[in-house]
């Protein structure tokens, strides 16, 4: 530390350069030592060092050597020592002062908080001004004697300007005198037409107030399905219909959640391996999954569905497509986070997951595979459930050509598990 000291190269100068002249300056009192200006003004006068708590320790040279406080424990001598540094202090203060007072060859601005009612200025700059005024005047009687007479300034016997702005009048601006007298009532029709659109405003507003932070890429396909008039044809997302005389419809939340035990096992399917043992550990896995996600009571029947859901594309030629396309499969259950397009419900991101990414072998093409576990029995049901989860694909393929800076969309397939089917969907996104 003494040496770093010793040897420590000085502050640059605080002096402007040429092409600065015309330039404000801002610098500390101790950065304009020794330099002048034409213009010099003093800011703040009033703030006095810190806060004017007292700290956890302090130290201070005394006659008998060193005195300290701790923890508001004091040596004997160290009153005698703090007397002597606030000494020390209250004397820099003045020759700081003069040193800032000093500075300016034409004007001088002295600005801050006049000293009084007890304001606690007694460690600032500000307190040494108080003798300038008359001897026999009281501390704050210049202010209430000005208050009296309706003045907010004056010049003292050495020619000094006071001015104390809290004795101002306000004043009126041109532009503000003038827009008052040109103001006028509105008719009642201006009046009922702005009550109609601030009602309208409101609802708005309320309305973008609702949207979510965060939404689901599904749920861009739900939003889409129950704006399209025939909604009550087909069920919701993963709600399968009931097939058979006398069957009842499957609860929404276990087929829900039979979708999600599904997908759990198909991103771990063995593409290279025999389909009966990557059937079985399929199922292992979906029956793992589903006791977190439904009743005891529906567990059972949650198991039969994904397994029955699992045999239908173990037996179908999806499961030879998936083999012929491992080698080319980018990811499986790929995170997606998206930037929501001013349609889109939510204002901060979509959030998904994209089920399979691959490259199409032949064509390098690259495909985005969502798998559904949809019930669906023709092919017009099909392809009308297809189209139901466009805005889906949609959000999908938007997010896989912005990742990857694709000149344009990917291929969007929907993989009908439980039918065995692939389908090509055309999408907004292309």
């Amino acid at each position: 530390m003494r040496h770093a000291v010793d040897h420590e190269l000085e502050a640059e100068e605080a002096r402007p350069r040429d092409a600065a002249e015309n330039a404000v300056r801002v610098m500390s009192i101790h950065k304009a030592k020794g330099l002048d200006f034409p213009h010099v003004y003093l800011l703040q006068l009033h703030k006095g060092r810190g806060s004017g708590r007292a700290a956890a320790a302090a130290v201070g040279r005394g006659e008998d050597g060193d005195e300290y406080e701790i923890l508001g424990y004091r040596t004997l001598g160290y009153d005698s020592a703090n007397e002597q540094r606030q000494r020390i202090e209250e004397a820099e203060r003045v020759r700081t002062l003069y040193v800032a007072m000093t500075r300016p060859r034409d004007r001088l601005v002295l600005v801050g908080k006049h000293p009084m009612k007890g304001d606690g200025l007694a460690q600032s700059h500000a307190l040494l001004l108080e003798p300038r005024r008359s001897e026999h005047e009281a501390p704050g009687s210049r202010m209430a004697r000005l208050a009296a007479a309706g003045e907010s300034a004056e010049r003292d016997a050495e020619g000094v300007l006071w001015r104390f702005l809290g004795l101002e009048p306000e004043r009126v601006r041109p532009s503000q005198a003038q827009a008052t007298s040109a103001l006028r009532w509105p008719s009642p029709e201006e009046v009922s037409a702005q009550s109609l659109a601030l009602v309208e405003r409101g609802a708005e507003a309320r309305r973008q107030a609702a949207r979510p932070r965060s939404q689901a890429a599904s749920a861009l396909s739900h939003e889409a399905t129950r704006d399209r008039a025939h909604t009550g044809r087909f069920p919701e997302p993963g709600e399968a219909r009931a097939t058979g005389p006398g069957a009842s419809p499957r609860d929404p939340s276990r087929a829900a959640a039979v979708g999600t035990a599904v997908h759990a096992a198909l991103e771990r399917w063995d593409a290279a391996g025999a389909p009966e043992a990557a059937l079985a550990e399929a199922v292992r896995r979906a029956a793992g999954v589903l006791p977190a996600l439904v009743s005891e009571t529906e567990l059972s029947s949650a198991v039969a569905d994904a397994r029955r859901v699992l045999a239908s594309f173990a037996d179908s030629p999806l499961v030879a497509r998936l083999r012929t396309i491992a080698p080319h499969v980018v990811a499986r259950e790929l995170p997606v986070l998206l930037r929501p397009r001013a349609e889109d419900a939510a204002v901060g991101h979509v959030v998904g997951a994209i089920d399979l990414l691959y490259r199409e072998p032949k064509t390098q093409e690259w495909v985005v595979a969502d798998y559904k576990t949809d019930a669906v029995a023709t092919d017009a049901e099909m392809r009308e459930r297809a189209g139901h989860y466009a805005s889906q694909g949609g959000a999908y393929l938007r997010a896989v050509r912005e990742a990857l800076d694709l000149p344009g969309p990917p291929r969007f397939e929907l993989w009908f598990l439980a039918r065995g089917e692939c389908l090509t969907v055309p999408t907004a996104a292309e």
